[in-house]
């Protein structure tokens, strides 16, 4: 069942983290010498636009998100710094103004820490191959690209109303029922019930507990991939790419993202609630006076 917590996925993919844990990072935070404090730098709202357009994630020509209370799981680190991030995480959520589920909640945002990450999803691939089932060939792609983080996120469509599928025809076709029809908004929504991010333990040298729960958010609560182009804006999502410095946690342009996509109409068009998150963008960023 796809509502509150998945029955049957979780423990099945606990099992395969059967190697040593991860050693947690060094130290809760980045040392001072590594700190850069960087003024806010006002986006404007084309640089802002060309942000989004670069990681932002649609299905079927609408951007996806959480709809049910979030409950994020982290495992493969010391129970510590597990907490760490999950706390981190929820944090970063209530500022976005994401639902949260209470403690102990069924757990739909999964982070692993795994000794070989490439290892770790090809293992997932073959002993629950399920949980790749409703991905589209291109994120299917990037899920299973060997590297040292897979990241996928699980949709379903919905009605306006955030009902579910409600049955199927004799010849097997799906029957999702609408009720309205609009010509500026979808009679659908495309919802997240499931997101999964595995980081190879290797990759975590050098980066800090709040950076990695930053990290874990914009990839999870937003979808968001790292931008292919060098020369934007700072960005969290750039934390295991080669290159300058990353950030020592999530920016102001990575705050506008995640806050404006939880604004969006959920039934609406990307084409067109991407200005939603390219205006928070720019209110986030902007220098005061």
């Amino acid at each position: 069942m796809r509502a509150g917590r998945p029955s049957g996925w979780l423990p099945a993919l606990a099992v395969l983290l059967a190697v040593q844990p991860a050693t947690a990072p060094a130290q809760q935070e980045a040392p001072k010498k590594d700190i850069v404090v960087r003024a806010p730098d006002g986006r404007t709202a084309q640089e802002a636009r060309r942000f989004v357009r670069q990681v932002a994630t649609a299905r079927e020509g609408q951007l996806s998100r959480f709809a049910a209370p979030v409950c994020p799981l982290v495992v493969g680190l010391a129970p510590p710094s597990n907490a760490a991030i999950e706390n981190r995480i929820r944090q970063v959520a209530a500022e976005a103004s994401v639902k949260q589920g209470k403690p102990q909640c069924a757990a739909n945002l999964l982070l692993v820490v795994a000794q070989d990450a490439d290892a770790f999803v090809t293992a997932t691939r073959r002993r629950l191959p399920g949980i790749f089932n409703d991905l589209p060939a291109a994120e299917l792609s990037r899920a299973l690209k060997s590297g040292p983080v897979h990241a996928w996120n699980s949709v379903e469509v919905q009605n306006e109303d955030g009902e579910r599928i409600s049955g199927a025809t004799d010849e097997g076709v799906k029957i999702l029922v609408v009720r309205r029809a609009s010509r500026m908004f979808e009679t659908t929504q495309q919802v997240v019930w499931r997101s999964v991010l595995v980081i190879n333990a290797q990759a975590l040298a050098g980066k800090t507990l709040t950076q990695l729960a930053d990290y874990a958010a914009m990839r999870t609560l937003a979808g968001a991939r790292p931008p292919e182009r060098p020369g934007g804006p700072d960005t969290i999502l750039t934390l295991f790419d080669d290159g300058p410095p990353p950030p020592a946690q999530m920016t102001d342009v990575d705050r506008g993202f995640l806050r404006g996509l939880y604004r969006t109409r959920p039934n609406g068009r990307a084409i067109t609630e991407t200005h939603t998150i390219v205006r928070s963008i720019v209110k986030q960023t902007q220098v005061p006076q």
